[in-house]
């Protein structure tokens, strides 16, 4: 059977409670379902920044639907859309005409697949990376409270920079002997 593939952007008003945006989404997804579409995506944007005032409001929860229908879905879609009060905005775009149902659903688990790998690896980074930050502060910080130990005991801690020092007074003072050696020759 082929459908044609569909994106609805919509958004809600800021001031909704969770309670209230799920009941949109279920409102939606019932549609879908009624019309016997398929959904291929559900994404939640979240709060975002309108680039202009809409009913006076500046910010809008953005929820976006990717799905396989045919014409007559888009219209009840919207239809309801437009009854909602807290959807301040609505709009539809067709991506695709004549798509394999079957083929196209495969494709989107694919990419779901490929997402939640990417996000898995992101997150498995992201705790690496505060792991290696924590053992960082750890040694830093027993370095510091040994700091005070070393300044009890009178014994000054041996640096590369002071041995240096020392290593350069005595190579001077060599050269100056050496000079002081040919001088009496």
């Amino acid at each position: 059977m082929l459908f044609r593939e569909y994106e609805t952007i919509y958004i809600m008003r800021p001031d909704l409670a969770e309670e209230e945006e799920a009941a949109v989404a279920e409102r939606m997804s019932g549609i879908l379902d009624k019309t016997q579409a398929r959904l291929l995506k559900q994404a939640v944007w979240g709060k975002r920044k309108l680039a202009y005032e809409i009913k006076k409001y500046s910010k809008g929860v953005y929820v976006s639907l990717k799905y396989l229908s045919a014409a007559d879905t888009v219209q009840e879609l919207e239809r309801n859309l437009k009854i909602l009060d807290p959807v301040i905005r609505f709009q539809t775009f067709k991506i695709a005409d004549g798509v394999d149902v079957d083929k196209r659903l495969a494709e989107q688990a694919a990419e779901d697949a490929r997402e939640e790998a990417e996000r898995a690896e992101r997150e498995r980074a992201l705790a690496q990376q505060q792991a290696e930050a924590e053992a960082r502060a750890r040694a830093e910080a027993e370095a510091v409270a040994a700091a005070p130990q070393v300044a009890a005991t009178g014994q000054e801690p041996t640096t590369a920079a002071a041995a240096g020092t020392d290593q350069a007074g005595s190579a001077a003072a060599g050269d100056d002997s050496s000079s002081e050696q040919k001088e009496e020759k």
